[in-house]
């Protein structure tokens, strides 16, 4: 295969690019697997991108901003988001995380110290 990582796309972890998958503008991250034709990148008018992660098995293309955790997106699909809210795929389960919201949690994380940040993660 000829898979391709280009732009700002960042790869950590034990993930895997192969195939002739195609990556840019993006994240994965931890055991997520991208492979055959898989096509993963941001949207050229918005602001996200996408965020693979966890043990998630890409075969498809997942355009925007568009976060997938422990999921399987299959050759036939395509998940495409143009807009600014938050496409999310965890285990599965499909929701979307509004714009408004995005940014309130944002201004939610910016007031708190690191510690209080991580307390509540912490189990």
């Amino acid at each position: 295969g000829h898979a391709l990582v280009t732009g700002t796309s960042l790869l950590q972890g034990h993930c895997l690019v192969e195939g002739n998958a195609y990556v840019k503008d993006a994240v994965i991250c931890d055991s997520a697997r991208v492979t055959a034709d898989a096509v993963v990148e941001s949207e050229k008018e918005s602001k996200g991108f996408p965020v693979i992660s966890g043990d998630s098995k890409i075969y498809g293309s997942i355009i925007g901003q568009v976060v997938i955790t422990n999921s399987t997106v299959f050759p036939s699909e395509q998940i495409f988001n143009p807009g600014d809210d938050q496409f999310v795929i965890e285990n599965g389960i499909k929701d979307v995380v509004s714009h408004e919201q995005i940014q309130k949690e944002a201004l939610t994380m910016k007031g708190r110290s690191k510690d209080d940040r991580y307390k509540g993660q912490i189990r």
